[in-house]
């Protein structure tokens, strides 16, 4: 059975409502009056997200890290640590750290 026009008007405007109250209830901290308002706002934070990646793309170029690298697992990556000879005691990040700050002392 096909819908009614008014029963598809009625069926918007429950998604409008719920919309509505998703949006009411996960605060996004914006006055989202109406479902098309609330729209927006995700648009404009996804937008946020796409300069952000955008931003992060730029600088992989720019230090010359490859932007097609395949996705590697945390198990994999240790393990081409490990092959590279890199001690998993060692701490250099963290000395790396200390390093830093004690150079940036007065």
């Amino acid at each position: 059975m096909t819908p009614t026009l008014e029963e598809l008007q009625t069926r918007v405007e429950m998604l409008e409502h719920q919309i509505a109250e998703v949006v009411r209830q996960a605060g996004s901290g914006r006055s989202s009056e109406t479902p098309g308002n609330a729209f927006d706002e995700w648009l404009e934070r996804r937008g946020e997200q796409t300069a952000a990646v955008d931003g992060t793309r730029d600088v992989r170029v720019a230090i010359g890290i490859p932007l097609n690298l395949p996705r590697i697992s945390a198990v994999a990556l240790q393990e081409l640590m490990l092959a590279e000879g890199v001690d998993p005691d060692d701490r250099i990040l963290s000395r790396e750290i200390i390093r830093i700050r004690e150079e940036s002392r007065p």
